[in-house]
């Protein structure tokens, strides 16, 4: 799902609106250039995907380390490299686990074993 900044804050009802779903977002820059985060993902000024998190420029982490915890965790974004390093890390180790129960589960053909007759 790419940025989306139409319905932030979506409503139903008439009179007395009740919040259904916020879809929150967060700018980081200035007039000049910027980035979008919004559900975890980063997004250019122009509202594409960033490339490559780990190479953005380092005015963007700069900017990221004034934000409060409960702004970026609206946005789903991890705070520190540390942060996303281990996040990174854990995701690794779950992925090598599941890849060892998978080779568990599957079946190798088992080998018959050869009788030599005896004279």
């Amino acid at each position: 799902m790419g940025l989306s900044l139409e319905k932030v804050h979506e409503t139903i009802g008439t009179g007395n609106n009740a919040k259904v779903r916020t879809n929150l977002y967060v700018r980081v820059g200035d007039n000049t250039k910027c980035f979008y985060i919004q559900g975890g993902s980063v997004y250019s000024g122009e509202g594409s995907p960033a490339e490559d998190i780990n190479n953005l420029p380092e005015w963007f982490w700069s900017s990221i380390e004034t934000l409060t915890d409960d702004c970026l965790q609206g946005v789903g974004f991890l705070r520190t490299k540390l942060e996303r390093e281990m996040e990174a890390k854990k995701n690794q180790v779950l992925l090598e686990k599941a890849s060892e129960e998978i080779e568990k589960t599957i079946q190798k053909p088992k080998r018959k074993a050869v009788v030599k007759p005896t004279e």
